[in-house]
């Protein structure tokens, strides 16, 4: 019964798919578009995690009612899939992806049709296929539903897939867009038109091979790590019956065997067969839908540790923050359940150090730091671990800005006598840690321009990662229940929270450091004169002659961006 609900709901994904596409032609429907999308991206994404094989076969099939571009989305929407469960993104991010990919064609189904049937478009159409994606942003937003912003990947699209498809060697930065590009490219190769179509193995072979992009050879690694041939969905002949091949593993193929009468037998095989390599055209319901789920052996995607991991090192965290440590020994209890925090802890502990030689072991990691500053220095070393927890379509930028950061931070400790640089790295881990939990699907790689002219506020640290509002009770909550006792990152909150009469001492020293950051990665914005004011008065406490000296000490220590 569950095989037979399965199979109705992968119809059912797809039949819907294919009303969506044509809902653009009927203007009355348009307030319909929003919810179907955000509804067929969540259906997607639960699909995939209960029966991955079931949507991997329709890479291999071609469904004849519903037409060319039906096909080469849901193709395209497989593919996402793939790339990024294989990547670790969590649901939000991938629930995006596929609201772009549907997006993606939404405008231009009929014209799309056409071309594929090698047809010319009139000059109407061909305008209408040239701004496809600016008609797909305008749709969206004049439909007067709560919409999803789409406008990121939508308004770049076309650039990134002519850039992969031409071989341009173009910067394509916005590792999101990147993945719906590419997954758009590979399904067009795929999916069967007029045109000669090629199988998939040598669509992601000549896509690898003709790339100058590192970061979509990656992409297509990391697809073929999960898609291993056959595939499936790949017809074959098996004692001369048809037979699909239901999945591959360990030298093993599972295959539904099927006769003219529809009957259906499950067989495990290891013996090399020939299978066809180019997409199957079908009608019959069950060989579309049905058969992927007679299986009770498909396994589900795989869900690994690092949700308990993560919660372990958070415990670590809310330890050390809720206590006024006196002893080492007390620190050395607290992380006795983190042996893996040790080794890292005495690489960290190593800028303390002037020959910048490992501590030797757990004690010597915190007596190089100092009583007062050890705890700080194991709950920035477990927060980083924390970080690694998280995936994130921009996480090289992510994490290039945070080092960036701490750059900022080493210069202004050096030439600061009061404030130590655990006490005021410790509070940016934490908030980057916080966003990520919290708004993973809202980081952008634009740094927005900050309102310092209008604002009461002295500036966030979440504009770095293109955060531009989140909730500031959420944050409260967070800093004050895992970090009880530190001065430094109820400072944090107020250089982030109150007034800008509210910053004076260390938080004004953190509100520097942000703006020092910011001015580092957006160079031509423009500070507000309070903003400007107060830099000036840090840098009076420096004792530095100008902003410029202390951004070139930065520079000096190598700040680097992965674009």
């Amino acid at each position: 019964m569950k095989a037979l609900g399965q199979a109705n709901a992968l119809q059912k994904l797809i039949e819907r798919t294919h009303q969506l596409l044509q809902l653009y032609y009927h203007k009355q429907k348009w307030p319909h578009i929003i919810p179907l999308i955000s509804q067929l991206s969540e259906a997607y994404w639960k699909l995939y995690q209960n029966a991955p094989h079931s949507l991997q076969a329709q890479l291999q099939l071609y469904i004849k009612s519903h037409g060319y571009t039906t096909n080469l989305v849901v193709n395209q929407q497989v593919l996402i899939l793939v790339i990024c469960t294989q990547q670790g993104f969590g649901q939000q991010i991938i629930e995006e992806l596929l609201a772009a990919g549907l997006a993606n064609y939404l405008c231009v189904t009929n014209e799309n049709n056409a071309l594929a049937r090698g047809e010319k478009l009139n000059p109407q159409a061909q305008k209408q296929w040239q701004f496809r994606h600016h008609l797909a942003i305008k749709l969206l937003s004049t439909t007067h539903q709560p919409s999803i912003n789409l406008k990121h990947i939508l308004a770049r699209l076309q650039k990134y897939t002519l850039a992969l498809e031409q071989q341009v060697p173009l910067n394509l930065y916005d590792q999101k867009t990147l993945i719906v590009a590419l997954a758009e490219l590979i399904a067009r190769k795929i999916t069967p038109s007029s045109a000669a179509g090629c199988s998939l193995q040598q669509a992601l072979a000549q896509t690898y091979l003709e790339s100058k992009q590192s970061k979509a050879q990656t992409l297509i690694r990391s697809i073929v790590s999960v898609l291993s041939f056959p595939f499936p969905g790949q017809l074959t002949k098996y004692k001369q019956y048809h037979a699909f091949c239901l999945h591959h593993q360990d030298g093993q193929t599972r295959l539904c065997v099927f006769n003219d009468k529809k009957q259906f037998q499950l067989v495990t095989t290891n013996t090399p067969l020939q299978f066809k390599s180019l997409p199957v055209t079908l009608a019959d319901p069950i060989l579309c839908y049905g058969i992927w789920f007679a299986d009770k052996t498909e396994p589900q995607v795989e869900s690994d540790n690092a949700d308990t991991q993560l919660t372990q090192l958070q415990q670590a965290i809310l330890a050390l923050g809720q206590h006024e440590f006196v002893r080492y020994q007390h620190i050395e209890k607290t992380l006795d359940d983190h042996p893996q925090i040790i080794s890292r802890l005495q690489i960290a502990a190593s800028q303390y150090n002037k020959q910048q030689q490992k501590a030797a072991n757990l004690r010597h990691s915190l007596t190089m730091v100092g009583l007062d500053n050890a705890a700080l220095l194991c709950q920035r070393v477990l927060l980083e671990s924390a970080l690694e927890h998280f995936s994130h379509p921009l996480m090289a930028e992510l994490q290039a800005r945070y080092s960036s950061t701490l750059k900022v931070i080493t210069v202004y400790a050096k030439a600061h006598t009061q404030h130590h640089f655990e006490q005021l790295a410790s509070p940016f881990t934490a908030f980057l840690l916080f966003i990520l939990s919290h708004y993973n699907a809202q980081l952008r790689w634009q740094i927005p321009l900050t309102d310092g002219q209008h604002s009461e506020l002295p500036v966030s640290y979440g504009l770095i990662y293109g955060i531009q509002s989140y909730d500031k009770q959420t944050l409260t909550k967070l800093f004050h229940s895992w970090f009880t006792k530190s001065a430094n990152h109820n400072a944090f909150l107020v250089s982030e929270l109150d007034n800008k009469s509210a910053v004076k001492g260390l938080a004004a020293s953190l509100v520097f450091i942000k703006l020092a950051t910011y001015k580092l990665l957006m160079p031509e914005a423009e500070l507000s004169a309070w903003q400007t004011a107060l830099i000036q008065q840090q840098l009076k406490e420096l004792m530095l002659p100008s902003f410029e000296h202390f951004q070139e000490q930065v520079l000096a220590l190598g700040p680097y961006n992965p674009i």
